[in-house]
């Protein structure tokens, strides 16, 4: 909660900070620390904040004004011996999201349903975590671990027969529930959903005497299992898919599927978790497991290639009945070290220093291993102060790495090494291969770390500075030259699902899709050998640009073979040489075709007046740019920090108003349909007056229109037949087109009994069907007729089941839902044709063969005979003429 604090040093004076604006720990840091008022400052250690003062006396942080800033905090504190220790105010809790654990890599999820594998005594106790419902599926995991209550089901089939199903302790799991309602003795039967945590119900009765069906109906008649089941309904359906009642998106999630998991090795006696109790560690920031009985267990992936055990850090041996997972949620401003190296993480053990002065001292990072970068640098730290050595690690310029920095003032070699055998700290943070560095220019800078922030679980919206990834079509040509086209739709939402649907195509062509090495994008590997690797879009499509992998592949050795690649890293590469000028390097920085660009500013100075400016594109804190000058000699100074818009929700003199933000400035999403522009800031409440944009509803209709007309036209194309020619479309007679035709005249020219009489149907506000079943739009009609009644005619639109607009959006659900549309319906009818006249078309190609082969003997013996045949005839035109020499003589 935001507000201004008070802090006072020891000297007596104070300062009101005014942390309402505030967003980050990082503003906070800054708030406090560049004011010159008082000589206190603050930084962030592990999960909490510390505040010194500089003289070492007292110091006192309050709250002012009814705010809550320092007690959320954990800063409203006095402290006598000048520091004040914050209290935690990062750890986990059961609703953390997992999509935020990693640095924000999240958690990628198997495909077999088969993440996790604890071994416990006799057992194996196998995790999924894609939010299947299955038989063993305990009721108390369902709703975020809210469970279902207890109550009666009543449910009546289509031929009015009725049963009641009652949900009590007897009911433990999914298949208890389905053995009840199997039961109920009315031919309605319920089973689980194939692809998403959701019951679905059948209903295979008919009515005795011949009558029409009634309506499949489940409602709750006591208490609120029906709802909390997600099966209430009432439909003329004979089969009703419920809502999505189990689904693992929290950390919470993952700690009940462990608590309930069942060992299903003997499938007719399952034996559930009763010993493995999972929760969140001591620390906060990471899961733990202890067995009840004390008994040791293992923890593993639970099938082959998936990451999602070592990811929630879950891989390992128990010591004493008890497993303490690697954290998964860093410090304060800091990031996880197993997210270093493209998330491959770094070995910790222990490591020789020595500074230039000769002084040495190994420090130890593996008896208590730190996880953050910034635990790692204070152990550092701790350990060459207590020892004497001066050499001190921290963040280097460029915050990708750490730099060492020695102190000594002495001649020799500054020097890292690892040492024994229990990890590789100095080789995986200087990325060398052996565990030994050392100069004699005082500082070590380990570079580039890579730290992992492109993951399988890393949702495609957030790439891109929040645009994402466009659906289309792109073309992967092998070095051999065989192809495939890829085809991304709005299904893909993950790294995971691009990566998926590249290999599934492109493994028939020997190229593959993955994460790089350095965790920044997705690399193509081809495999095939030959020619060059390349990846274009389709004519209008940017899926491949906007993924980074559209180009040419480089050579690149792996494992002894040379093979092509084209790595889709989102971190870009200026080489820079040694005799460029700053306009050659304006120019290549511009080259890259991305959201930064570089310009030349000329101060009037005598000296080096000219400068090079580097501007990112991306507004608000998503353009904050990281830029690694390396060996270049070039060095930045940041003129423009990245902020988001700060605007206050609430009226004057709110104690806690809702803060909102934005990249921009605007806020489109705070008020539905509205966006609000941001023109300047003020001191005083501003009051907002929100009127409907005419213009733009206009303009929706216009395309509306236009977009149904095309639809229309299409359809006209495909079915089209010319008596003259005798030419038919590809679609002409298909019933299914004229389903969909029929369907989308319904839609555009039904009532709206919702809507008040003369705004009930389309026509009456402007919207005409004509020839061929095509809508005009009459704009000064429309517009008449919303001046006299806009309520009415948005009611006409939106009102719910009825409207238009939500009729039209049902309509197309129906058609293109997975598995149950019509489309899809349609698509695995033309499937089995198409299985059939390929059978076909092989049974008739095998009948070819075998005549061919028929065919060809006859050739050959007919070959032999005519062979035979001009032998013979040789042999008697020899005769004849020794015959006819013999009359001659």
């Amino acid at each position: 909660r935001r507000g201004t604090i008070e802090i006072t040093d020891s000297a007596g004076e104070k300062a009101a900070i005014d942390l309402s604006t505030a967003l980050t720990v990082e503003d906070v840091l800054v708030e406090i620390n560049s004011r010159t008022d008082i000589a206190v400052s603050a930084l962030a250690e592990g999960d909490h904040l510390v505040l010194t003062d500089s003289a070492g006396g007292s110091i006192n942080v309050r709250d002012l004004g009814g705010g809550h800033a320092a007690e959320d905090l954990g800063i409203a504190k006095n402290g006598s011996d000048g520091t004040i220790t914050g209290d935690r105010i990062i750890h986990l809790f059961d609703g953390t999201q997992l999509s935020i654990l990693n640095d924000g890599n999240g958690v990628s999820i198997g495909k077999l349903n088969q993440d996790i594998k604890i071994t416990s005594g006799g057992n194996t106790f196998t995790v999924g975590l894609r939010g299947l419902l299955t038989r063993d599926t305990h009721l108390d995991v369902l709703n975020s671990g809210n469970g279902v209550r207890s109550g009666t089901i009543k449910i009546t089939n289509r031929a009015g027969q009725s049963a009641d199903v009652v949900v009590d302790d007897s009911i433990a799991t999914i298949g208890d529930l389905i053995d009840a309602i199997n039961a109920a003795g009315i031919e309605v039967s319920a089973t689980v959903g194939a692809l998403k945590g959701q019951l679905v119900i059948n209903d295979n009765s008919t009515p005795a005497d011949g009558t029409s069906p009634g309506n499949l109906k489940i409602e709750g008649t006591a208490g609120n299992a029906a709802g909390d089941l997600g099966i209430v309904a009432d439909t003329d359906q004979t089969t009703f898919t419920g809502s999505e009642i189990y689904r693992i998106s929290s950390l919470g999630d993952v700690i009940r599927a462990i608590n309930y998991a069942v060992d299903a090795t003997d499938p007719a006696n399952p034996v559930r978790n009763q010993d493995i109790v999972a929760g969140i560690s001591e620390s906060g920031r990471g899961l733990e497991l202890l067995s009840r009985s004390g008994a040791e267990f293992t923890v593993e992936a639970g099938e082959e290639n998936s990451r999602t055990a070592q990811q929630l850090g879950l891989i390992g041996e128990s010591q004493s009945g008890r497993f303490v997972a690697r954290d998964v949620l860093a410090g304060l401003n800091s990031v996880l070290l197993s997210s270093l190296r493209g998330g491959r993480g770094v070995s910790l053990g222990e490591v020789k220093v020595q500074d230039a002065a000769g002084n040495q001292v190994e420090v130890d990072f593996s008896a208590a291993p730190p996880s953050s970068v910034q635990e790692l640098i204070d152990l550092f730290n701790a350990g060459t102060e207590a020892a004497g050595v001066a050499v001190t690690a921290r963040l280097n310029d460029a915050s990708n790495g750490i730099i060492f920095e020695d102190h000594s003032g002495g001649s020799g070699a500054t020097r890292l090494k690892d040492v024994g055998s229990a990890g590789r700290t100095v080789a995986d943070l200087f990325n060398v291969d052996f565990g030994d560095v050392q100069t004699t220019t005082r500082n070590l800078d380990t570079g580039n770390t890579q730290l992992q922030y492109i993951s399988e679980a890393t949702r495609l919206e957030s790439l891109n500075n929040g645009r994402g990834v466009a659906t289309g079509r792109f073309t992967i040509t092998a070095s051999d030259g065989s192809a495939v086209s890829v085809n991304i739709t709005e299904n893909q939402t993950t790294v995971t699902d691009i990566i998926e649907v590249i290999n599934a195509l492109a493994r028939s062509i020997d190229v593959e899709a993955r994460i790089n090495e350095n965790g920044d994008g997705i690399e193509i590997i081809d495999k095939s050998g030959g020619g060059t690797l390349s990846i274009t879009d389709d004519a209008g499509g940017r899926t491949a640009k906007d993924l980074n992998i559209a180009g040419a592949g480089k050579a690149f050795d792996e494992n002894g073979e040379t093979l092509q690649r084209i790595d889709g890293s989102f971190e870009y590469r200026v080489e820079v040489d040694a005799d460029d000028t700053l306009d050659e390097v304006r120019a290549k920085i511009n080259a890259l075709g991305i959201d930064v660009e570089a310009g030349i500013v000329n101060d009037g100075s005598a000296n080096t007046p000219f400068h090079l400016v580097v501007s990112s594109q991306v507004s608000g804190t998503r353009g904050r740019l990281l830029l690694d000058t390396g060996s270049t000699g070039l060095s930045f100074d940041t003129l423009v920090q990245a902020q988001d818009a700060v605007v206050f929700f609430g009226g004057a003199g709110a104690e806690n108003p809702i803060i909102l933000s934005s990249s921009t400035n605007s806020l489109s999403d705070v008020l539905e349909g509205v966006t609000i522009n941001l023109v300047g800031t003020s001191d005083t409440p501003v009051e907002l007056t929100i009127t409907q944009d005419v213009d733009r509803i206009v303009s929706d209709l216009k395309t509306f229109v236009s977009n149904y007309n095309g639809v229309m036209n299409t359809i006209a194309e495909q079915t089209r037949f010319d008596a003259e020619t005798n030419v038919r479309g590809v679609l002409f007679g298909d019933s299914t087109v004229n389903i969909i035709l029929n369907r989308l005249r319904s839609s555009v020219t039904a009532k709206v009994p919702d809507a008040p009489p003369g705004f009930d149907r389309l026509v009456m506000v402007g919207i005409n069907v004509g020839k061929g079943g095509r809508l005009s739009f009459d704009e000064e009609r429309f517009r008449e007729r919303y001046t006299e009644n806009p309520e009415a005619v948005e009611t006409l639109f939106t009102a719910e089941e009825t409207g238009v607009g939500n009729r039209l959006n049902d309509m197309l659900d129906e058609l293109t839902i997975s598995f149950d549309g019509l489309l899809a319906r349609r698509d695995d009818l033309l499937e089995g044709r198409e299985e059939l006249f390929n059978d076909r078309i092989e049974g008739l190609q095998e009948l070819l063969a075998r005549k061919r082969v028929r065919l060809e003997r006859q050739f050959r013996a007919m070959e032999t005979a005519l062979a035979s045949l001009q032998g013979a005839q040789s042999a008697l035109g020899v005769v004849t003429g020794l015959a006819a020499g013999a009359f001659s003589a």
